[in-house]
C-alpha cells in the first residue's frame, strides 16, 4: 500500500488560540493523503469559528456537547475512513515531514504501529526531546517490556496505527486518567510488528498547563482502567510478558510521586490514599519480581522510599 490514507483525530475544547497552529501543521504536510477529523467537544470560545475558517477538502468537522476527550476520540474512530489512524491534541502540532517519513517506513516494513519521539515545549525558547526506549523493530512483547521497564510514553499521539487495530477497541469513556495507556495496552497484542523512528516529529506544548495542573483529579481512575486491562487480557487468553504488579507500578503507583502524602489534600487529588494503600499491598510482590532490578532507577528509588514514607505517615 504505497499511498495509504491516514486519518488524524483531533479533539478540540476551548482552544481558539492554538487550534489553527495544529491544523496548519497538518495541511502543510509534505504527505498529502490525509483525513483531518476535528471533533469540537462543546467549546464555548471561538474554536469553531477558527476551524471553519480553514478551507481544505481533507477536513471533516463534527461538533458535540462537552463530553470529554475520550468520547471525542471515539467519535473520530467511528467516522474515520483511513488505512491508518493517529491522534493529535489541538494544543500541539507535528513537523511537516512526519507523515512522509512514517509512510515510507510503513511501506518498507508493513508495521502495525509506527511510534516516534516527541519534543516537549516548555517555553517559547526551550524545548527538550523525549526519546522513547524502543528499538527500530519489535514484537508486541518487546514493546510491552520496554514500555514498563524503561519508561516508554503512554501517549496515543506519537504513534500511527493500522485502522484494523481499532475494530473492537475504543477508549474508556468514563475515565479521564489512564485512557491513553489502557487503550494502547489493549491494542498491542494484535500487532505482529511495531516500528520506532528515533525522530521527534510531535511537539507537545506545555506552555499553557497551569489550569490542568491545578484541576482536581481522581487518581484512582488509573487503577480502575488498569484493572480493566488485566481483565481484558484474562478474557482474551493473552499472557502479558511481565507481572501485573509491574504494570500497576508503571500506570498507577508512580502517580503517587507527583503528589506527596503530606500535600495530597492541597493538590486536590481524590482517592489518593486508596491508591497508596493498594501500592503498599503490592509492594512486596513488586520488589520480589526479578524484572524489578531493570526498572528505571527513579522507579526503584521511588518504590523503596515511598514504602518507608507510607509506613511512617500512615501511623500519624
Amino acid at each position: 500500500m504505497s499511498n495509504p490514507l491516514i486519518s488524524i483525530i483531533i479533539p478540540v475544547y476551548n482552544n481558539e488560540e492554538r487550534v489553527l497552529r495544529c491544523i496548519n501543521s497538518l495541511i502543510s504536510q509534505s504527505y498529502k493523503n490525509l483525513e483531518i477529523i476535528l471533533i469540537n467537544d462543546g467549546s464555548t470560545d471561538k474554536s469553531e469559528e477558527k476551524i471553519l475558517s480553514v478551507k481544505d477538502e481533507r477536513i471533516k468537522y463534527f461538533s458535540q456537547k462537552n463530553s470529554g476527550p475520550s468520547i471525542a476520540r471515539n467519535k473520530g474512530l467511528d467516522v474515520a475512513k483511513g488505512d491508518y489512524i493517529t491522534f493529535i491534541d489541538s494544543d500541539d502540532y507535528i513537523l511537516s515531514d512526519a507523515y512522509e517519513t512514517i509512510v515510507s517506513e510503513i511501506n518498507s516494513t508493513n508495521a502495525d504501529i509506527v511510534s516516534f519521539n516527541i519534543k516537549k515545549k516548555l517555553s517559547e525558547n526551550k524545548t527538550i526531546v523525549v526519546k522513547e526506549p524502543y528499538s527500530s523493530e519489535m514484537t508486541w512483547q518487546e514493546f510491552y517490556k520496554n514500555f514498563l521497564l524503561h519508561n516508554g510514553l503512554c501517549s496515543l499521539c506519537n504513534k500511527v496505527f493500522k485502522s484494523t487495530l481499532f475494530h473492537n477497541i475504543r477508549l474508556y469513556e468514563d475515565i479521564r486518567l489512564g485512557e491513553d495507556s489502557t487503550a494502547l495496552l489493549r491494542i498491542i497484542p494484535s500487532c505482529k510488528k511495531i516500528v520506532h523512528i528515533a525522530k521527534p516529529f510531535y511537539v507537545y506544548d506545555l506552555t499553557n498547563e497551569g489550569l490542568s495542573r491545578n484541576a482536581k483529579k481522581n487518581v484512582y481512575e488509573y487503577m480502575t482502567a488498569t484493572r480493566r486491562v488485566e481483565e481484558f487480557y484474562k478474557q482474551n487468553n493473552i499472557t502479558p510478558p511481565l507481572p501485573n504488579e509491574l504494570l500497576r507500578l508503571k500506570i498507577c503507583y508512580y502517580t503517587l510521586y507527583f503528589c506527596p502524602l503530606k500535600k495530597a489534600k492541597k493538590f486536590g487529588y481524590t482517592d489518593y490514599f486508596l491508591l497508596a494503600k493498594d501500592f503498599h499491598a503490592d509492594f512486596s510482590k513488586i520488589v520480589r519480581c526479578k524484572e524489578f532490578k531493570h526498572i528505571a532507577l527513579k522507579y526503584r528509588l521511588f518504590t523503596l522510599v515511598y514504602n518507608l514514607r507510607y509506613n511512617f505517615f500512615s501511623k500519624q
